[in-house]
């Protein structure tokens, strides 16, 4: 099982950010590699059992879809990458996103991704060359979008967004 752990401390109430994480179907907003969102199959847009589709591309084409697993209202919720057609070699792929007050005025925003490699001793090379690597690009850029987004109100088009932001090398 791989762990990967990420925060950041953003300029905002604990309440103003997670009424924002919460918005499941909303993640576009913030998420750098995510220009469409929207909730599927019916679902509401957060809680327990909410789903929605990332689109990864603008004509809709590359995307994955994702269901709450487990919500805690105001503190965290686990979310299970299960669908579509851009999904990394892995199993069980749960990744956890939450906030924790650090002051009146900032908060700080956590993600945690679990996942197991596909394909054995080949899987776990690949781990370490590819999906480990791209997985944390992606937590970073949503941490880093969940910031930008938070502290100036613009939503975030890309990881051009963030580097022009100053937030990316």
């Amino acid at each position: 099982m791989t762990k990967l752990n990420f925060d950041i401390t953003v300029n905002a109430t604990k309440d103003e950010a997670w009424k924002s994480l919460a918005d499941f179907a909303g993640v576009y907003t913030f998420h750098p590699a995510v220009p469409k969102s929207y909730a599927i199959n019916g679902s509401s847009h957060t809680g327990l059992g909410a789903e929605r589709r990332c689109e990864l591309n603008s004509d809709g084409s590359k995307y994955i879809e994702e269901r709450i697993v487990r919500f805690v209202d105001g503190e965290e919720y686990d979310v299970d990458i299960y669908g579509g057609n851009q999904m990394p070699p892995v199993n069980n792929f749960i990744v956890t996103l939450g906030v924790e007050s650090v002051s009146a005025n900032q908060t700080r925003i956590y993600v945690r991704a679990n996942y197991e490699p596909k394909f054995g001793p080949v899987g776990m090379v690949m781990n370490m060359m590819m999906i480990k690597p791209f997985i944390s690009k992606a937590m970073n850029g949503i941490l880093l979008g969940f910031k930008h987004h938070m502290e100036t109100g613009k939503p975030v088009q890309s990881f051009g967004t963030l580097k022009a932001a100053g937030l990316l090398a």
